[in-house]
C-alpha cells in the first residue's frame, strides 16, 4: 500500500479544515446544543438533600428570600469564640445570633456580593 504524498495530506487536511468551519460551533458530542437548564429550587423540600440543595442553590444566586425558606424558626448560628462580640447591642457579649440578625446580615451580604459561589 502507497501512502499519500504530501500534496495528498495537505488536501485531506485542507478538507477536515473547511469541513471543520463549515460545521460551526455544533459540538458532536452535544448535539441538542444550548445551555443547560438553570438548577430549580425544591418546592416544600422533605429531605437534608433537597434542603441543602436550595441551601446552596439561594447562596450561588443570593436569593434571600430562597434562602430564609431553608432554616427554621429556632434557628441560631453558633460563633467561634474569637468572634464573640454583641452583635444586637443589647450589652451582652453573643454566642450565637438566631433568625433575625442571620435574616439582617445575609441581606446585607447578598446585596452587597457581586457574586457568591458556595
Amino acid at each position: 500500500m502507497k501512502l499519500p504524498d504530501r500534496w495528498g495530506l495537505l488536501a485531506v487536511a485542507a478538507i477536515a479544515l473547511m469541513a471543520t468551519l463549515a460545521g460551526g460551533c455544533w459540538n458532536p458530542f452535544d448535539p441538542k446544543g444550548g445551555d443547560p437548564e438553570p438548577p430549580q429550587y425544591f418546592q416544600d423540600p422533605d429531605t437534608t438533600t433537597e434542603v441543602l440543595s436550595n441551601f446552596v442553590l439561594s447562596w450561588n444566586q443570593r436569593n434571600h428570600d430562597e434562602y430564609m425558606k431553608c432554616l427554621e424558626e429556632y434557628f441560631e448560628f453558633h460563633l467561634l469564640q474569637v468572634d464573640y462580640d454583641d452583635y444586637d447591642g443589647d450589652g451582652i457579649i453573643d454566642e450565637y445570633w438566631g433568625l433575625s440578625l442571620e435574616e439582617q446580615f445575609t441581606k446585607a451580604l447578598f446585596d452587597g456580593a457581586y457574586a457568591i459561589d458556595l
